[in-house]
């Protein structure tokens, strides 16, 4: 490489360095012999370096990706660089070759020890992934953001997206906080002792909708207090799950299938007496209830409105309702907008739309 024959004298003062490949058959490391003592950013693109050189061992960043198989990194070898890069403060690779036979050497038993690793981000298939975590040791009140790509994963290994969500927990001395399902979910794990909190995002990629539920059910969700679901197809068996939790005071959810209707007013055996006691702020999205024929328009209004008033003769009454993209098409028809806007402020106090102007009707 031109570059590197080119530093052939030691750069005590290089700090970034950035190497791009344009070709895909490459299939060799780059030899680098120099000195850079200084170096504190790198930038690997479609290329690789030999990783036992002292020259790195002062980075704060790394960014691999695009590199050829031939010269992927194992997760064991990714392990043995990054244990050569203790003053990292973040890393990306998104280039990884699936194999088993260098794990648990006795050089990797011991945890690699990330002590300043504030941004993570990595791509493999899951069994690589759990394996990653559990041999990192970072700071929990350091962590910013991790994200995880999950990606070709054998469908033996669905079992260990149980497994995954253990190990990401294990990381940190708190609880979820709160939790977006949609095709890529995040969750955001604040600290018990302290305000810092880390934002996961876990991206099943081309996987089904199993290995996400495997995933966020095997959370502890104890302390959840926002939810925010974006899935068509979600079950009121999975609506109940969260019905008991203690400090859920926030949900919001697009498309609504009436699900989480008839989960709002599920009764319970404890006092209060209904699902989702703490249960404050809802904000539904694509509630089209104006596209619909008069009839089931009609039902659906009533269920949306049996289920606020029953919750507000329970106590558990609603602070804010938001109804976002809901709205659509106002025209005439057995109930206006604005009546069914009155009709929910008998039992929310704050009802809020995005897509309809009440000075109109004025």
């Amino acid at each position: 490489m031109v570059l590197f024959t080119s530093l052939e004298q030691p750069a005590p003062m290089l700090e970034h360095l950035e190497v791009y490949t344009l070709w895909r058959d490459s299939s060799e490391n780059i030899e680098c012999s120099v000195t850079l003592p200084q170096l504190r950013h790198l930038t690997l693109v479609g290329c690789a370096v030999t990783w036992t050189l002292s020259s790195f061992e002062n980075l704060r960043s790394l960014n691999i990706s695009r590199l050829p198989e031939a010269i992927k990194p194992t997760i064991g070898q990714f392990l043995r660089m990054l244990r050569r890069t203790p003053l990292l403060e973040s890393f990306s690779i998104k280039s990884i070759k699936q194999s088993s036979e260098d794990r648990d050497t006795p050089s990797q038993r011991k945890p690699v020890s990330l002590k300043y690793l504030a941004y993570m981000e990595v791509s493999c298939i899951l069994s690589d992934c759990v394996y990653l975590l559990d041999h990192l040791e970072i700071s929990g009140r350091k962590v910013r953001e991790i994200t995880l790509n999950i990606e070709n994963t054998p469908s033996s290994q669905i079992h260990l997206a149980k497994d995954l969500a253990r190990t990401i927990e294990s990381k940190f001395d708190g609880r979820v906080q709160k939790l977006v399902l949609d095709d890529t979910l995040r969750l955001r794990i604040s600290e018990q002792s302290c305000s810092h909190s880390c934002t996961v995002v876990v991206n099943f990629i081309g996987e089904g909708p199993q290995y996400r539920a495997s995933f966020w059910q095997s959370l502890h969700l104890d302390r959840l207090s926002s939810l925010e679901v974006w899935e068509d197809h979600f079950s009121a068996q999975q609506w109940s799950i969260f019905g008991g939790l203690p400090g859920l005071k926030t949900i919001t959810v697009s498309p609504e299938k009436d699900h989480l209707l008839r989960a709002l007013i599920q009764e319970t055996a404890i006092t209060p007496s209904l699902a989702f006691p703490a249960l404050k702020r809802l904000a539904m999205g694509d509630w089209d209830v104006l596209s619909k024929e008069s009839d089931l328009r009609r039902e659906m209004v009533d269920q949306m409105v049996s289920c606020l008033k029953l919750r507000h003769s329970a106590g558990l009454a609603l602070d804010c309702l938001r109804l976002n993209n809901c709205f659509k098409d106002d025209e005439d028809g057995d109930e206006s907008v604005a009546a069914i806007l009155g009709r929910l402020r008998e039992f929310v106090k704050d009802v809020q739309t995005d897509q309809y102007d009440e000075s109109d009707d004025e």
